[in-house]
Parts: C-alpha cells; sequence; structure tokens
C-alpha cells in the first residue's frame, strides 16, 4: 500500500510526493559508505533520515505556501500519508459553481505554486501508486474545470 490516501478531493485528482523518486540508489549507498567510512546499513539508515527530513521539510512548506492563500469556497490541507511523506487534501465548500469559479485561478495558482515549491504531483494511489511528472500535473491543473452537471465536480 502506498502513502497516499483515496479521494482527496471531490473535484479534482489527489496530489502528493512522489516518494519513488527519493529513494537512495546502489551507487549514493556506496558513496555514503566510502565518505563515512561505515557500513552499508548504517548508510542507507542515514540516507532515509535524509529522506524523511526532505518530507517533514516539504510538508512544512506545503502549509506555508497554504496558509498564505484563502478561499471562501474551497477547503485546502495536508494530511500526512499512511507511512510517510503527505498529500493534499481538497473539498468545495459550495455547491454554487458561479462562487467555485470565481476563486479557481486562485486555487490554481496555489496548486502551481505547491507544484514548484514542494514538488507535488497528481498520483493515483493504490498498491502500486503511479504519478505524473510535473509538467503533467500543472497542465492538469491549468485545466480544471468546475463542472454544472458533476455533483462531485471531479475533473
Amino acid at each position: 500500500m502506498g502513502a497516499i490516501n483515496y479521494a482527496t478531493s471531490s473535484f479534482f485528482h489527489t496530489l502528493g510526493i512522489n516518494t519513488n523518486n527519493l529513494d537512495p540508489t546502489d551507487e549514493e549507498i556506496e558513496d555514503y559508505m566510502k565518505t563515512n567510512d561505515i557500513p552499508r546499513e548504517t548508510a542507507v539508515k542515514a540516507l532515509y533520515e535524509s529522506i524523511n527530513d526532505k518530507i517533514d521539510d516539504l510538508y512544512c512548506k506545503a502549509i506555508k505556501d497554504i496558509i498564505d492563500y484563502t478561499f471562501d469556497f474551497y477547503e485546502i490541507y495536508c494530511n500526512g500519508g499512511y507511512y510517510d511523506s503527505f498529500y493534499i487534501c481538497m473539498d468545495t465548500l459550495s455547491c454554487n459553481v458561479e462562487e467555485l469559479d470565481e476563486e479557481l485561478p486562485k486555487l490554481k495558482e496555489l496548486l502551481l505554486k505547491l507544484v514548484d515549491d514542494c514538488g507535488i504531483v497528481v498520483c493515483f494511489p493504490g498498491w502500486c501508486t503511479n504519478y505524473l511528472s510535473i509538467e503533467e500535473t500543472k497542465e492538469a491543473i491549468n485545466n480544471i474545470k468546475i463542472n454544472k452537471n458533476n455533483e462531485n465536480n471531479k475533473h
């Protein structure tokens, strides 16, 4: 099971951190072992602690970015993953499409900022979580539309 929860938005894809890109490579482990003259097990533990610190920093940055934006008709917040990482939860606080459309440009601005600042990407959670690239995520965000005919308003 992945780190990301299902159904984190009523109107858009799930957004989270792609932790697959953070795992240390064998080469990085070997370099760390040689540089620090330590056994492999200790190097792996240290590298994963460093990754967890990076995720914590990104989590704090995402919260700061979200706090910098206020919305009347959307609720946006960070939530911790099952095992590690975090994801962005989004919901609408209005069923009025005109109200949602009014704030949509500001929402897109925030989501694009989270992509740029924190590496947040669209993800498809499950046993084998899949992720879109940064570019694909930005395109998906720019294409968000609030649909009058869809009661969930999911893109």
